[in-house]
């Protein structure tokens, strides 16, 4: 008798794109800690070190262009932390030290500026000095929380591999960077036969960034970068893609305290998450040219720090562009 064997289950394919500070390399981290279930490595916490130190040497910049008051009697270690040598420096006793002290000074007028703020680091300096004695700490591993807290630029492509209800999937997160847009191209085109679906992210938070025509920042960033991936020949037609707006718990923050229609004149409806979605949702759609791509647009939104919402908008988001693929195929 001969023997038979299965062929291995296809593996399946997303590729992550959209501006840089979107929270894409989150959402995948995020993933990762849901499917992998590896332990977490320790680099994690030294990205959280060198975090806390950015924002620190960032308040001197802060105070100078008034958005933040300036402190009584920390000049001393606002001079420390200005001329510190991030990629050199040790968690100290003193250097811990000194940064308390300029943090208590600064702590409750940083944290207003959050909001209005456009730097994909200042959420981790205030999670980073909650949490500095167990971050300076590298003998024991970082939780769940450091690594999703943790900021880290992507620079190029990493690809993280997980199995997700017994399939096989990988997921490329490429860099939003200028420099690295310019790559993208040549990513699809390498995965374009074997490609699932693409997912395009958004901030939803950052809807009071700069409107800026030659350098655009937050939501009309991706506007732009949106409109320039849709359209064109970037990514065949057959390639469904979903628009993931991220940051919602930063949305629903933002809007305690800022009106969005300040900044769209055109939206008139409640000052709530659920309006402001469906409002930018019509905006992105707007600028897809054909009207048959649209058909294969799928908006999803999520945070990419809470587990169960990314588990529910990536789940929704594998449902939906598999649907499309039976669809087209006439299955």
């Amino acid at each position: 008798m001969g023997c038979t064997s299965s062929a291995p289950p296809r593996t399946h394919y997303c590729l992550n794109l959209g501006p840089a500070g979107a929270g894409k390399s989150s959402f995948v981290k995020q993933l990762s800690l849901l499917y992998q279930g590896d332990t977490p490595q320790l680099e994690w916490k030294q990205v959280l070190q060198r975090n806390i130190l950015y924002g620190l040497q960032e308040i001197p910049e802060l105070i100078k262009t008034e958005v933040l008051e300036e402190p009584e009697n920390v000049d001393k270690e606002i001079e420390f932390f200005s001329g510190i040598d991030i990629n050199k420096a040790t968690f100290t006793k003193d250097l811990m030290k000194k940064a308390r002290k300029l943090w208590v000074a600064v702590e409750d007028a940083y944290e207003t500026t959050i909001t209005t703020r456009h730097s994909e680091f200042a959420q981790a300096l205030p999670y980073g000095m909650k949490h500095i004695d167990r971050l300076a700490d590298l003998s024991t591993p970082p939780t769940s929380e450091d690594i999703l807290m943790a900021r880290q630029r992507t620079a190029g492509v990493t690809k993280s591999a997980f199995t997700i209800d017994g399939k096989p999937w990988e997921v490329t997160d490429a860099g939003g960077q200028a420099v690295e847009q310019k790559k993208w191209m040549a990513q699809i085109q390498q995965a374009k036969e074997s490609l699932d679906f693409i997912v395009f992210f958004s901030p939803l938070d950052e809807f009071d960034a700069p409107k800026d025509k030659k350098n655009p920042k937050g939501i009309h960033e991706a506007f732009n970068i949106w409109k320039n991936t849709v359209n064109g020949d970037l990514v065949p037609a057959n390639i469904p893609i979903v628009l993931m707006f991220n940051k919602l718990d930063l949305l629903k923050a933002k809007l305690q305290r800022v009106e969005f229609a300040d900044y769209f004149k055109k939206f008139k409806g409640k000052n709530e998450p659920d309006a402001v979605i469906e409002f930018l949702k019509g905006e992105f759609m707007s600028l897809v040219d054909n009207e048959s791509r649209k058909k294969s647009i799928f908006v999803f939104s999520a945070t990419a720090i809470d587990a169960e919402s990314v588990k529910n908008s990536f789940a929704a988001a594998r449902q939906q562009a598999v649907s499309n693929a039976i669809s087209d195929t006439g299955l």
